[in-house]
């Protein structure tokens, strides 16, 4: 699947992590993504492996900021539109598990 333009993947070569279709590694091979989600769970708690970084912007001041970082296409990680919960709470929830 093309996720990075020819330009971005060759800037990108050099780099050690790797884009995976998570929707369709699941479907297609569901015992490969269980065993690789716990394997980087166990080694982020070891803190051997560290997340992307992350850039978050408020929706109603900071969303066209958000699209022109983006834009810039020198960000790596994540960016976040961060959407005010209704009623003030933060939302949440207890995160899905994995069932192998």
């Amino acid at each position: 699947r093309a996720v990075w333009s020819y330009e971005r993947h060759e800037a990108a070569a050099h780099s050690r992590y790797v884009a995976i279709a998570l929707d369709s590694t699941m479907e297609q091979v569901p015992w490969w993504m269980c065993r690789t989600l716990r394997l980087l769970s166990s080694r982020a708690e070891a803190d051997v492996l560290h997340g992307l970084p992350l850039r978050v912007f408020g929706l109603e001041r900071g969303a066209q900021a958000a699209f022109r970082w983006m834009q810039a296409g020198s960000n790596i990680g994540k960016v976040v539109i961060r959407v005010p919960a209704a009623g003030g709470g933060r939302g949440g929830g207890a995160p899905p598990t994995c069932r192998c």
